[in-house]
């Protein structure tokens, strides 16, 4: 799930359920989706879907492992995952024009395979002016980044609150 911090705050839509980007269509005859619909970013830059196409039972750690012993085929699936996980991203930057981007979870554990070609599909698809003083970073924390960026900005808030108040 993608947390959108606007204007300090964590925005939450008009029913709360805001941040589902990853049912956004990015091919619109694509493969099923767990919501029900077909095609969803999520379908194709999640963890489950790098596992899913990795087959047999892998995990990102063993993923991990295989691509640090330079296995062409885990080295490849984290390259096509950093695509889609770009393509999307890509949606995001050019709607909402954001300052930073944060990947965080599970995934940014494969920041080294990942990294480039999610740049490069971003950089090359994205409006330019869109990319000027825009920060595209991983987490450290991979995994409850997510809960540790809303805390630290709620905290953050609050605190700011505080002294204005005093």
């Amino acid at each position: 799930m993608l947390r959108l911090i606007l204007n300090n705050e964590l925005y939450q839509g008009l029913h709360g359920f805001s941040g589902e980007m990853g049912h956004m269509v990015i091919n619109m005859n694509g493969i099923p989706c767990s919501c029900g619909s077909k095609g969803c970013w999520e379908a194709y830059a999640s963890e489950h879907a790098l596992l899913k196409s990795a087959g047999s039972d892998s995990t990102l750690e063993s993923l991990i492992d295989k691509a640090n012993n330079q296995d062409e085929k885990a080295i490849a699936l984290f390259k096509e995952t950093g695509q889609y996980i770009g393509y999307g991203i890509n949606n995001i930057i050019n709607t909402f024009n954001p300052e930073q981007i944060i990947i965080g979870n599970r995934l940014a554990m494969a920041q080294t395979w990942i990294k480039q070609s999610m740049l490069d599909i971003i950089y090359s698809h994205s409006l330019s002016f869109q990319q000027q003083d825009l920060q595209i970073s991983f987490s450290k924390h991979s995994t409850h980044s997510a809960a540790l960026g809303v805390a630290a900005i709620t905290t953050e808030s609050f605190i700011q609150r505080e002294l204005q108040d005093y």
